[in-house]
């Protein structure tokens, strides 16, 4: 008990940081779900059309396990269509979903509860490797408010909402860790080799996710090279 106090103790910021990431992400799906059902069907889950593209491709995964074969065959009859991002982030489904199915009545029940929640799940761990990328740069509380901004904002919970299998999710975790490792980089004067093989297999997974992430390798240079020379000037 003593040593579990000790952990809150020393890991209570990120804690925090992670409690009101929650409930800004459940709010965020509140309101929303408040004007569908005044509105529409309460019936209705998921408020995206990627959400729901997610969720059909990883149930035609169970249905022919290739994960060569990615195309959706009832999108773009007949020759059926493909999404933008890739099986990377179908696996975040298809694992726990495989897992889920054995306490439920089918892998369609077990997709939408996996659906339903693994965006608030990615956003909690964003939330603390930001807050450790922020700390290497500006004092401990600065940049717990920094984080704390982050895990408030409209925009960032709308993509990591209850309800909201978005990829962009995924997305803005790896380009955190990235960051950081750059960051971590560009702080040792791009000196450290283990920093720069961590930074670049990162880079390669984001793209890997999704071609949305090229954008990194503009982002890469300008953050390597801003840090490079405050570094330098302390």
């Amino acid at each position: 008990m003593v040593k579990f106090m000790e952990l809150l103790k020393k890991y209570r910021s990120e804690i925090i940081l992670i409690i009101v990431g929650l409930i800004a992400s459940f709010m965020c799906y509140a309101r929303i779900h408040f004007f569908v059902c005044f509105f529409g069907d309460c019936k209705i889950r998921f408020f995206d059309t990627d959400d729901y593209m997610t969720l059909v491709r990883v149930r035609d995964f169970f249905t022919h396990y290739d994960l060569a074969n990615s195309v959706i065959s009832r999108a773009n009859v007949p020759y059926g269509g493909d999404l933008h991002w890739t099986r990377f982030y179908d696996f975040l489904f298809i694992i726990p979903s495989y897992i889920l199915n054995f306490f439920l009545d089918s892998i369609n029940d077990a997709t939408e509860y996996v659906g339903f929640l693994i965006a608030p799940f990615l956003k909690s761990i964003t939330v603390v490797i930001l807050f450790k990328l922020f700390q290497k740069i500006m004092s401990r509380s600065a940049a717990f408010l920094t984080t704390f901004s982050y895990a408030i904002n409209v925009a960032i919970n709308y993509t990591n909402m209850f309800g909201r299998p978005d990829h962009h999710a995924l997305i803005l975790l790896f380009l955190s860790i990235y960051l950081y490792f750059i960051t971590s980089l560009a702080q040792s004067n791009l000196t450290d080799s283990s920093v720069c093989f961590k930074a670049a297999i990162t880079s390669a997974i984001c793209i890997w996710i999704s071609p949305e992430t090229l954008i990194i390798l503009r982002c890469r240079k300008r953050c390597c090279f801003y840090l490079s020379i405050k570094t330098q000037k302390n």
